[in-house]
């Protein structure tokens, strides 16, 4: 029997078993049951021969009556090859949908794929992203939805979901702000210059060690050029400090500092998030090398009467008159008292008096900031004797010159070079008379060091020779 419908042609196979067994025709297609099979099913259409084929030019489905433990009304139809099942509970529902199916493959309707839960789901995420557009004002299509979520949600730590992530991100991203490593760097460096000191006040910071600290940093930014801040990744660093692997452990480890130093100053400016700047941080290229221990060298108590007794000697062409003073008084401080080089370079003449038996170190003075007393024994107070009425600074000129001219004065007697000679004299020196906790004081380094790298470099009888190195006249005397 055949049905006419609104369609080219319908065509009813000619025996109920034409269409062979039913569960091989659909085998391979995903069963899909819509709304209509919610409702209790009729007894097959015996006026009917099964399958039915419905054709519209060129496209083609057929219906097939309900089966055996499955009492419902079958369509299948193929879109972009791949076979499509729909169900149903009236043989005239089943038959109309195939109409209207064929009608829409032929005239290319990609929807006609979808199942009916499949186009229900389509619809509720075109509202959401109306909703979306009218809470926001953003325009997001599906596809750049979808899109956009999968490539999220292939980026997210495992056991994460992409809420929990995106809810840390807003707690965090929000605050930090947009910077490039350059500019950030020399932020840094101006940051740190702060106001000019005034007369006769302390720089901030030494000169030397800001001018390292550039240079080192501005290398840093220069490895990663237009990179922002919140960019930087561990490797990064590790990265940046192979550079440098003909270097010393000590030099790396400068640089390492110089690097640790600004990423902090970077996280108190919100250019990092506080979690990443912990990671970056505590990275293995961020920890520091072990350094070989080096000889520490100093001057014997015959080198340095030698190196005293040349600042007194008039017939010295090495230096002129002007230095000699600078020269005499300097190194008796750092031989006797345990200053730095730097630290008495920045005393005034007055400063030698203010505070009787000792010379003041103050905390604008000293390295470390911190005020402390060097005491005035014997040899100190006899080599600073003829200073007692002189005024003004001890050496009005930078750090380089003064190198040079006590370079120029140990040269012209024969004394050969020992880096830090004369402060690392004092210390050895002095270990071994007053012991750590005394030496610590005077010469503001703390005990371990002191014990690390002092201990049992000297003698007792050598200790004694050192102190009671005096001028001349005093010998004499």
């Amino acid at each position: 029997m055949v049905e006419h419908a609104a369609v080219n042609r319908v065509v009813v196979g000619s025996s109920p078993t034409s269409g062979a067994n039913l569960i091989e025709e659909i085998k391979d297609s995903a069963v899909t049951c819509t709304e209509f099979a919610q409702r209790k099913p009729r007894n097959p259409d015996k006026r009917v021969a099964f399958p039915v084929t419905v054709e519209y030019y060129d496209q083609r489905a057929k219906i097939y009556r309900p089966a055996k433990g499955f009492a419902f009304y079958r369509i299948a139809f193929k879109v972009d090859g791949q076979r499509r099942m729909l169900t149903f509970g009236t043989y005239s529902e089943a038959k109309a949908a195939a109409e209207a199916k064929v009608k829409e493959l032929h005239k290319g309707q990609k929807s006609a794929s979808l199942t009916a839960k499949q186009a229900q789901d389509a619809l509720d995420i075109l509202r959401k992203l109306d909703t979306h557009r009218q809470e926001t004002g953003q325009r997001i299509s599906p596809i750049e939805a979808i899109t956009d979520y999968l490539a999220a949600v292939k980026l997210l730590p495992k056991g994460s979901t992409l809420i929990e992530s995106v809810t840390v991100c807003a707690r965090t991203v929000g605050v930090v702000k947009s910077k490039t490593i350059a500019e950030a760097v020399t932020d840094f460096v101006a940051a740190r210059q702060g106001r000019e000191p005034k007369q006769g006040e302390r720089a901030r910071f030494s000169p030397v060690y800001a001018r390292n600290i550039e240079a080192w940093l501005t290398k840093f930014s220069e490895t990663f050029p237009g990179h922002l801040v919140s960019d930087l990744k561990p490797e990064f660093i590790g990265k940046h400090l192979t550079k440098y692997s003909e270097l010393s452990e000590k030099a790396r480890n400068d640089r390492r500092g110089a690097i640790g130093m600004w990423l902090r100053w970077c996280g108190r400016q919100d250019f990092i998030e506080p979690h990443q700047l912990a990671k970056l941080l505590d990275c293995d290229a961020m920890r520091m090398e072990v350094l070989q221990s080096g000889k520490i060298a100093f001057y014997t108590a015959a080198e340095l009467k030698t190196i005293l007794d040349a600042t007194q000697d008039n017939e010295n062409k090495s230096c002129n008159e002007s230095s000699r003073d600078a020269l005499c008084a300097v190194t008796a401080i750092e031989a006797f008292g345990g200053a730095r080089l730097q630290e008495a370079l920045r005393l005034r003449w007055e400063d030698l008096q203010r505070t009787p038996g000792h010379v003041e170190i103050s905390g604008a003075h000293a390295k470390t900031r911190r005020r402390r007393l060097l005491e005035v024994g014997p040899a100190l107070l006899a080599w600073l004797a003829p200073f007692k009425d002189k005024t003004g600074p001890i050496w009005d000129g930078p750090l380089n010159s003064f190198i040079t001219e006590w370079a120029r004065l140990r040269e012209s007697v024969s004394v050969r070079s020992k880096r830090n000679g004369v402060r690392h004299g004092f210390v050895s020196y002095s270990y071994i008379l007053r012991g750590e906790i005394e030496t610590s004081a005077l010469a503001g380094t703390s005990p371990q060091i002191l014990h690390q790298n002092y201990r049992g470099l000297a003698t007792k009888a050598e200790a004694e020779k050192w102190f009671n190195v005096l001028p001349a006249k005093s010998a004499t005397n």
